[in-house]
């Protein structure tokens, strides 16, 4: 595989900085394919963790954090056009979280900005429970599209290598 003169000098520079190790020196690399990494990166790495999706209770648990993080404290700090209609908030972040099996932190922390931008977006600033279950019900529409375009790609990639 051929890569350019500048991504080769930034590698070189890597694997001359982590041959050996150095008490002042840490790096840490985050990654969805960590499969993808070079042997070399791989072999001066002392260990990989991975962490798996969130469970039921994580899940819910970052749907009352985004809640509060993106809704209500923005309504409590009482800025313009941000109102929140009153319902049982504990209850429908468990709904949801039960809604969302499956998805990553990070799609859960877009929910949250899902839910501010629809405040946002209405006529009145205020955000109501159906906004709120609308939102999160697209959000797991679009995971499940994204799951289904990963199986087609595997399926794909399948079925070229079943040919050789």
């Amino acid at each position: 595989e051929k890569i350019s003169e500048d991504l080769r000098a930034a590698l070189n520079a890597f694997l001359y900085r982590t041959g050996e190790q150095n008490p002042k020196f840490m790096l840490v690399l985050a990654s969805n394919t960590p499969e993808q990494f070079d042997y070399a990166i791989n072999d001066r790495l002392d260990e990989m963790v991975e962490f798996s999706l969130p469970g039921p209770e994580e899940r819910e648990r970052l749907m009352r954090l985004y809640f509060d993080k993106f809704v209500l404290q923005p309504a409590a700090e009482g800025k313009k056009r941000f109102k929140v209609e009153q319902w049982d908030y504990g209850t429908v972040c468990s709904k949801m979280a039960t809604l969302c099996e499956g998805m990553s932190g990070r799609e859960i922390s877009k929910l949250g900005v899902a839910w501010q931008a629809a405040v946002y977006a209405s006529e009145n600033g205020v955000l109501t429970e159906k906004m709120v279950l609308d939102r999160c019900e697209s959000a797991v529409y679009q995971h499940k599209q994204k799951v289904v375009s990963l199986i087609s790609f595997l399926n794909s990639l399948i079925t070229l290598i079943n040919s050789f």
